[in-house]
Order: C-alpha cells, then structure tokens, then sequence
C-alpha cells in the first residue's frame, strides 16, 4: 500500500491569518529539486521553506556546497519557515533540499534577497 505524500493545513502567518497552503511530505533521508531560474542582484540569496511545526532538519545543497536550514520557532497552530543565505547563486543551479533526522512537510519554497 502505498503511503499519500501530500499535506493540506490551515495555520497561522506571523500576523497570525489563517493561510491555507498545500504541499509535499520528503521522507527522511530523502531529497527534492528544483531549478533557479533567476537571482537576485549579485547571487546573494536567502533561501525560505514553508513548514509545519513537526520539521527536525532541513539541508540544502547547491553544487557542492552543502548547508543546513536555520529553523524559526515552532509555535502551535502557526506556519514555521526554514532559512538559509546562499553565495553564489546562479540561474540554471539546481538547489536540492534533503530531510535530516525525520521526515518534513514542504509547502512552499522561494528566495528571496538577503
């Protein structure tokens, strides 16, 4: 039987809205991808992950260069974001998130300058 891998939730923004968001659940030990199509001005980014309250550690890794996720403060009922400031960035980079010591809940992913 094979296990849904997805996740819908209704929680909390920081101004305390409810967001209604849908994602994907990443096994630990397990990766998703993506490709940078555009950077900020000079490859200088931060890199934000929507994510439930439940996240142990998020790793991210861009060629060779691999980084863990700073985790926000877990609050009840309420949105999480994970971050990291990436150098270097450029289009055409594939960026690659791993799950680390439990699985994570991804529901959204963007980069933003730092």
């Amino acid at each position: 039987m094979e296990l849904d891998q997805r996740s819908l939730d209704v929680l909390a923004d920081a101004s305390g809205r409810d967001r209604f968001d849908g994602g994907r659940i990443i096994p630990d030990g397990k990766e998703e991808s993506f490709v940078v199509r555009a950077v900020p001005e000079g490859g200088r980014a931060l890199l934000r992950v929507r994510v439930d309250a439940g996240v142990k550690a998020i790793r991210a890794r861009v060629r060779d260069r691999t980084t863990e996720l700073e985790l926000g403060p877990s609050r009840p009922g309420a949105w999480r974001e994970a971050t990291a400031r990436v150098e270097g960035l450029g289009a055409g980079d594939a960026v690659v998130l791993e799950a680390a010591g439990g699985p994570y809940r991804d529901y959204h992913v963007w980069i933003e300058q730092p």
